[in-house]
């Protein structure tokens, strides 16, 4: 099952080498991070992937605390 963090990256067109490129977050992280394994992302890795993903702060942060619930 995708996480919504993936989903989103997904629906905007982007592949998690493409996205890792925009963010400046590596591939790993984020890999961790739509999989559940890294649940205490920085203010600032939150902030990098709302920009990226051009989408709400407080959006980003709700999905992937939502995501620590699983």
């Amino acid at each position: 099952m995708n996480s919504k963090l993936k989903q989103l990256r997904i629906g905007k067109g982007y592949t998690l080498e493409q996205f890792s490129k925009l963010t400046g977050i590596s591939t790993t992280y984020l890999n961790s991070l739509e999989n559940g394994l890294q649940t205490n992302p920085t203010l600032d890795t939150i902030d990098k992937i709302a920009i990226g993903l051009n989408e709400d702060l407080v959006k980003i942060f709700y999905i992937i605390k939502d995501m620590q619930k699983c």
